[in-house]
């Protein structure tokens, strides 16, 4: 898979999925890495590649100029195992939701 990230970022990708209002990205970077700057540059990489590959379906969708919220949500590792982190990633959307 080609990762959407542009050249420069130092990035090892370990695991990816989501459900469908959310990604999650497991990845490796250097520790200068500005990581809001990192998450811009994901945001505009993908946004451009999915509004580009599937423009038609998409424009039913999002007629608005940006495509992701511009929040987002950043943890590190270190209590548990990447494998842990790896299974939980596995595990999103395999579950129904309740109806609140």
């Amino acid at each position: 898979m080609q990762r959407p990230w542009p050249q420069g970022f130092d990035i090892v990708a370990l695991k990816d999925g989501g459900e469908e209002d959310h990604v999650h990205l497991l990845i490796g970077i250097h520790p200068a890495l500005n990581i809001s700057r990192l998450v811009n540059n994901l945001k505009s990489a993908t946004s451009r590649k999915v509004r580009n590959h599937f423009q038609s379906h998409v424009a039913q969708f999002y007629w608005k100029p940006y495509f992701w919220h511009r929040a987002y949500f950043v943890g590190s590792v270190g209590v548990v195992s990447l494998e842990t982190i790896r299974n939980y990633i596995d595990k999103q959307g395999t579950k129904e939701k309740t109806v609140r």
